[in-house]
């Protein structure tokens, strides 16, 4: 079986070198641009990088799955950094031996389907499974009728920001194939442009069939929904919408909301031709968000356009982006529809480091000598640096106040208008020369309405030009008392002075951030700062709720403590978490108003950018991070990693402070760090596994190959991911060699799940075991059932519901399964909810499991899989669904290729000090102590404990027994060729009852590896502790880090070395090569429960005794879930023993069943059979299916 290893998490493999921030992101932009090259394998760092710089390379490049390598000497010294091949950390297939007892269950499931094929029935290609997507649009468009809107939902729309551009798009999309409209939030794209084309077809009696597609189901459905309401119709009418597994729709709809995936469905296959004939309109909304499934549209629709000349596309998306996709399409038009109205001002970290005190002394040391050397005659004049504008810019918006000035006529503003909505231009801008403001000017010539629309963008009427006046001093001089002049009197007195942020000069700037940077870095969250930015809000700003963007729960949980402790004392605040896997109401208490006085704070994720609007925020902290998902087509895996987010993002996190006045956004980046990030989100189809799109494009693209279809996207995604895809299907079976769709191929994009889960899901039905493998699909189609605990203190509780519920399976699945059936035991909605709050479940998530596992099973029955008597029947698919293991067998070969198992260490040498040979729980022999008898003394005082803590009850003699000597003593440890090596060292204390009683180093070849080593102060008395030490050899020397030496040899010295207490000690030596990180020898993590449970608890030889389940029935709405999560681990430990059901099993609501998760006795290698042997018997029964 291929070796798959799971890809580490970012946020988990802090670096500890910090580095100049404009170095550090040198070094990332030159790694991403070395990784993004697959043709370059090496690349080497310049020479005049320090010590300092190469360390930080190590570190970082260890976490991007890289292999770096210090050469030369001195001044001439370098560093290389290598790619991994796939040979480095995949293996091939591995053959398993079967138990007698798999053996014949495989034998006797293998004679049903024997018996029921029936003769002269052939498969293969001529037999393939046609397509049984539904077809929505299979008749003609029709003419519309006319909107029965009510005169009040008229106005409103009206209003409505894009209602002014009506004649010009419907002019547009009548002159032109594709066009784009761009817009923010809130313009009513979204709602309008369908009901411009249906109003208009209506009235020129021209029949028309829209198709708009959303990027989530939600908003298919509540956008039909919205529409439907506008015009006073019935759902399903004019308007419907179709999602995966439910439809409101007729033959006789024109405007139908759907989503990507729907849309790519209705063009798969051999109807897709007469499907675009009955189109007039295609709208693709959001189209900025960049999903695979838009993405990929895109280049089908760009195909079709010459073949369907009737045909009309309207992209719509937000402000970004609009020029990339008008390109993509031959330089079609973009409307652009105004969006936001206040401004908000941008302060960056150098900017919060200059202003804000905190609490980091380097950084207080470089502020005060900064300070010190200004004049405070001048300090007044420091202005704030709300953006990095540049010369040009200036000079643009000097031009403009000039005009305004000269020029008598109010519409010389809507310039400066734009460039403050639209360019982020400070609203309190001043001449360079003159110091006016657009205030002032718009004061003096007694425009009223210029003057009211600036105060309300947040003008400051405080703000004086160089001779000293204001904007109501201008009033005054030119006009007297007017109205302009009361009205600029009122704002000054109702104005509350509020500090403004300065920024340094660009040599203060430099050192600012470098003492930051140097003393905190940028790959963990500097929740200190967060917290100093809070507390100068709550003492020295206006009322408002303050929007605190954190990547992932962990930060959200650490910020909460801090503000609890540190602001709650002294500042009366509201302290809001928001995140996806929050229960519902949690998630609403954030919307709900805080009373007077009660400053509200909102601590979240990347949820809060677009999803969801509040509009009592006024202050936004942004973190500059955000946790997406990545994948590795090197392997295969994919891992979430933190990671900053693109200047689009920071945009959108800015604007959610200006939704209904002026705003602040405090930024911890620096401007440097800004104009580096990607000026756009990566789009999904370079990050994610492209499974389900190559399986798409081969049912589309007959003559031409995947690759080349998918590099016609507007951003290609990289050839190793496709062909590793591509591999992936043709390992399934779902392609054969030449890219074609086999039946199962067919089969798989039938079903509406992933192909991974669609396959499981087959081999339910081929294994008997139908109904769970059905529900587990159901739930892995669903985001997590699990909801994030609430307080940090639930945390561990929350751990331990868990672990119970999986009763020592060690499998995810059953405990997702044994969470459902709770669920479903307690009968009313009442105790379910009391159920969930007490197992930390999601309600809300297990509806959604309880329903589309329902319209799963009434999907595979209209498509013919499941059969309604006979053989294939529910009865009949469900003969073995009481064995675990052969559940197991098809969730397994559902995931296959991504599965690992173990196998045996590259061991080079292992000893047990001072005892004897031994084999431990892992399979690593350590041979009997070389030192016995002729240097220290061997001690197997450890004996006297009733256990050993974190370790299995076998490998407990390993830290029973030790080596010590009363002076520095070692081993010659030999070493094998080139490669990474990792050197295990294994202590426990068993003697002394307190720290600082025993402490010294270890060296390896006269490196300093472990210093100072306090096994007592680290785990306490009796509990193991592993040190990893990790190194590389090279052409006969070894590199630890920024240290090399020769090897002499072919051995390494290991030395324990005297220290100022007590004598140097080890229990146990292991040196591993090109070790599997993924399967290195771990204990488990230190927890408190060791005390009482550790020994003995591992063992894999248990039984499982699940109690019964009952399913639900075949009857139910569909509410559709979230995307797929992949579930780790399912070799979970089982014995040998089929169990059949007893007579006291219950009847089940649904498919009468025995119970499925009664224990069995196949072998685990069951499973792994099944996934690399059983293809066979699959095909030869997919045909009868």
């Amino acid at each position: 079986m291929q070796k798959i290893v799971r890809a580490k998490m970012a946020s988990k493999n802090k670096i500890g070198v910090k580095i100049e921030e404009d170095i550090r992101i040198s070094i990332h932009r030159q790694i991403d641009l070395f990784i993004q090259d697959e043709t370059q394998y090496e690349y080497d760092f310049p020479s005049h990088l320090t010590n300092q710089h190469r360390a930080y390379i190590h570190e970082y490049v260890r976490n991007k799955r890289l292999k770096s390598r210090s050469h030369g000497k001195g001044s001439n010294r370098y560093l290389t950094i290598y790619k991994t091949s796939l040979s480095d950390i995949s293996h091939g297939d591995a053959v398993l031996n079967l138990t007698p007892q798999s053996d014949e269950m495989l034998g006797e499931i293998q004679k049903t389907y024997n018996t029921q094929r029936k003769p002269g029935r052939s498969s293969g290609k001529a037999n393939a499974m046609r397509l049984h997507s539904i077809y929505i649009c299979s008749t003609p468009p029709s003419i519309p009728p006319m909107s029965g809107g009510s005169s009040e939902i008229l106005e409103a729309r009206k209003r409505l920001p894009i209602a002014q551009f009506h004649e010009m798009i419907l002019k547009c999309v009548h002159h032109n194939q594709v066009i784009i409209v761009s817009g923010n939030t809130g313009s009513g794209k979204t709602t309008q442009v369908p009901q411009f084309i249906l109003d208009v077809a209506a009235q020129t009696q021209q029949p028309c069939r829209i198709m708009c597609t959303q990027p989530r189901r939600i908003s298919a459905v509540t956008v039909s929904e919205r529409v439907c309401f506008e015009r006073n119709e019935q759902l399903g009418e004019t308007v419907g919408y179709q999602i995966r597994l439910e439809s409101r729709v007729k033959p006789t709809t024109n405007a139908l909301f759907c989503t990507n995936g729907v849309l790519l469905r209705c063009m798969v296959g051999k109807n897709s031709s007469k499907f675009l004939k009955n189109i007039t309109h295609i709208i693709i909304d959001e189209v900025h968000e960049r999903d695979q499934y838009s993405d990929f549209l895109l280049i089908a629709l760009k195909d079709n356009l010459l073949k369907n000349p009737h045909l009309k596309i309207i992209l719509m998306s937000a402000t970004i982006e609009s020029d990339t996709f008008s390109k993509y399409f031959n330089n079609c038009p973009v409307i652009e529809i105004p969006g936001r109205l206040f401004p908000i001002e941008n302060f960056f970290l150098e900017d919060i480091l200059f202003t804000i005190e905190t609490g980091n002394h380097n950084v207080k040391d470089i502020r005060n000598k900064i300070l010190a050397n200004v004049d405070p005659r001048h300090c007044g004049h420091l202005k704030p640096m709300t953006v990095n504008m540049d010369d040009e810019t200036i000079l643009l918006m000097n031009d403009i106040l000039e005009v305004c000035w000269i020029e008598n006529n109010p519409e010389d503003f809507r310039n400066f208008f734009v460039l403050i909505e639209e360019e982020n231009i400070p609203v309190n801008f001043q001449h360079t020369e003159t110091k006016m403001t657009a205030l002032m000017i718009a004061a003096a010539k007694g425009y009223i309405e210029v003057v009211k629309k600036l105060l309300d963008m947040g003008a400051d009427p405080n703000i004086e030009e160089k001779h000293n006046y204001t904007a109501y001093d201008w009033a005054c001089f030119v006009h007297g008392n007017s109205a302009c002049s009361e009205m600029l009197k009122e704002a000054v007195n109702n104005r509350v002075s509020t500090p403004q942020l300065m920024t340094p000069t660009s040599n203060g700037t430099k050192q600012l951030l470098d003492a930051y940077h140097t003393s905190v870095g940028d790959d963990r969250i500097d929740h200190n700062l967060i917290v100093d930015i809070v507390l100068y809000i709550c003492k020295k700003q206006p009322e408002g709720g303050i929007l605190v963007f954190l990547p992932g729960y962990e930060d959200i949980q650490e910020q909460y403590g801090l503000l609890s402790s540190k602001v709650a004392s002294s500042h009366c605040i509201s302290v809001f978490m928001l995140h996806s896997k929050m229960q519902t109401f949690d998630q609403h208490s954030v919307f709900k108003p805080v009373p007077p006085g009660v400053r509200k704070i909102i601590l979240a994720t990347n949820i809060a950018e677009t999803s969801i609007t509040m509009d009592d925020v006024v202050y936004v902290i942004d973190s500059g991070k955000v946790k997406q998902k990545y994948y590795d087509s090197l392997t295969s895996t994919s891992s979430l990693a933190a990671t900053w987010i693109s200047q689009a993002c920071a945009t959108q996190r800015a604007g959610r402070a200006g939704r209904t006045r002026p705003g602040t956004c405090y930024r911890l980046y620096s401007r440097m760090r800004h104009s580096s990030m990607d000026q756009y989100t990566l789009p999904e189809i370079m990050r994610v596994p492209l499974t389900e799109i190559c399986l798409q494009t081969a049912l589309i693209m007959k003559d031409a190959s995947i690759q080349d279809f998918l590099n016609k996207a507007i951003t290609a995604p990289s050839a190793t991911s496709i062909k590793q895809s591509i591999k992936y299907l043709q390992k399934v079976g779902a392609l054969d060699d030449e890219e074609s769709v086999t039946d199962l191929g067919y089969m798989l994009a039938e079903l509406p799940v992933d192909a991974r889960l669609g396959k499981m899901l087959l081999y339910g039905i081929l294994l008997k075991c139908y109904e769970p493998v059905l529900l587990i699909v159901s739930i892995l189609s669903i985001n997590d059932l699990f909801v994030i605990p609430p307080f940090p203190g639930d945390k561990e509780r929350a751990k331990k519901v868990r672990r119970d519920l999986a009763e020592d399976s060690f499998s995810d699945c059953y405990c997702f399964l044994r969470a459902y059936q709770r669920w479903l035991d307690a009968r009313s909605v009442q105790k379910r909810k009391e159920l969930c709050n007490r197992l930390f479940l999601s309600h809300g998530k297990l509806t959604m499991v309880y329903d589309l596992r329902n319209k799963l099973h009434s999907h595979l029955c209209s498509i013919g899989v499941v059969k309604s008597y006979g053989p294939g029947s529910v009865k009949d698919i469900n003969e073995m669904s009481y064995n675990w293991s052969l559940v197991k067998g098809a969730l397994l070969a559902g995931l296959y290729p991504n599965a690992s198992s173990g196998r045996n260490h590259n061991v080079i040498y292992a000893i047990n000090a001072g005892g004897e040979a031994h084999t431990d729980s892992h399979g690593i022999h350590y041979v009997r102590d070389p030192l016995k008898g002729k240097i220290g003394t061997e001690s197997d005082y450890g004996r006297q404990l009733l256990t050993i803590h974190r370790v299995h009850k076998n490998d407990e003699i390993m830290y029973q027994t030790e080596r010590y000597h009363h002076d520095t003593f070692g081993y010659e440890v030999p070493v094998s060729g080139d490669g990474q090596y990792v050197l295990i060292l294994k202590f426990c204390e068993v003697y002394f009852n307190g720290p600082n009683m025993k402490v010294f180093d270890v060296l390896l070849d006269r490196h300093t590896v472990v210093s100072e080593l306090d096994i007592y102060a680290l785990v306490g008395k009796g509990t193991a502790h592993d040190e990893y030490v990790y190194f590389s050899v090279s052409r006969g020397r070894l590199y630890y880090k920024e240290k090399s030496s020769e090897i002499r040899g072919g051995k390494l010295k290991l030395e324990f070395l005297k220290g100022y207490k007590d004598n140097p000690k080890i229990n146990a030596i292991v040196l591993i090569k090109d070790y599997n990180e993924a399967i290195l020898p771990r204990l488990p993590p230190l927890t408190n429960e060791y005390a009482a449970s550790a020994a003995g608890t591992h063992s894999n030889d248990e039984h499982l005794s699940p109690p019964l389940h009952t399913f639900g029935d075949d009857d139910g709405n569909v509410v559709d879930g979230g995307e797929d999560n992949v579930v780790d681990d399912f070799m979970s430990a089982s014995a040998d023993e089929l169990v059949k059901p007893t007579s006291k099993q219950r009847k089940t609501s649904g498919p009468k069943q025995p119970n499925p998760y009664s224990l069995d006795d196949s072998s685990i290698m069951l499973p792994v059979f099944i996934a690399v042997g059983a293809f066979i018997p699959l095909l030869f029964c997919l045909c009868r299916l």
